[in-house]
């Protein structure tokens, strides 16, 4: 999973994301994947969240239990709440 924002936060078109650090982790029973950063995320920052498919050819895509790999990339973006304190 990639997860990467904006660096200018807000509204600068084609600018380079920058890339989030973190591990990803799978909990089987709950079927739930959890990214989670090795720094806090900013705040009031809109994120792209990637889960990346077969179709760049890289062999990078998530597969199934039955080894077929996922048809095309799955994302989905999301912004963080303004202030406050992060959570660690």
């Amino acid at each position: 999973m990639n997860l990467t924002y904006d660096q200018l936060n807000g509204g600068c078109t084609g600018c380079l994301p920058t890339q989030v650090d973190g591990t990803v982790r799978y909990n089987a029973d709950n079927r739930i994947t959890i990214l989670d950063p090795t720094n806090p995320l900013l705040p009031s920052t809109e994120y792209t969240a990637v889960i990346e498919g077969s179709g760049d050819g890289d062999h990078l895509a998530v597969k199934d239990r039955g080894g077929p790999p996922m048809s095309g990339d799955y994302i989905w973006h999301f912004t963080t709440s303004g202030g406050g304190t992060p959570l660690p």
